[in-house]
């Protein structure tokens, strides 16, 4: 936070982040009744830094999940975000 405060890193043009954890298959992750899938857990953590990072919420949003092959849950969900500045952010969970 203090390097982006201080100007040290200059202007931020793409933030590049992916945040992953292994789960056992009987977790709450994988129950859809339960909220399962990345996004709640994980996925939350890289929109929060994008949202830092960028200044703000962002202006335009494009996201696609890919579903566990036994499930009704996604097990992976990959988002672009485009800030007001042009700032993008790829993230993945």
């Amino acid at each position: 936070r203090q390097l982006l405060e201080d100007g040290v890193l200059g202007d931020v043009h793409t933030l590049i982040a992916d945040h992953g954890e292994f789960f056992t298959p009987d977790h709450r992750i994988f129950n859809a009744d339960l909220a399962g899938g990345p996004m709640l857990d994980l996925g939350s953590y890289l929109v929060a830094l994008s949202v830092f990072v960028g200044g703000g919420a962002p202006d335009t949003i494009v996201a696609r999940g890919q579903p566990v092959p036994a499930g009704r849950v996604n097990g992976q969900t990959s988002m672009l975000f485009t800030h007001q500045h042009g700032m993008h952010s790829v993230l993945n969970t």
